[in-house]
């Protein structure tokens, strides 16, 4: 997992600066693994933010 920018109030931020867009970038070891994410019950709850969020 890769995570680029910075979020609202985060260590060493400056409270005066607007903070940057945050990009995460994850990569599955193969399809398969990727469709077992979609589809665990357990993570049900996540895609709509990954949806919503790109």
């Amino acid at each position: 997992m890769v995570a680029l920018g910075r979020l609202a109030g985060a260590a060493g931020s400056d409270p005066g600066v607007a903070p940057r867009s945050v990009m995460i970038l994850v990569e599955c070891p193969s399809r398969e693994a990727f469709d077992a994410f979609l589809e665990d019950p357990e993570d049900e709850n996540l895609h709509p933010l990954r949806e919503g969020g790109t």
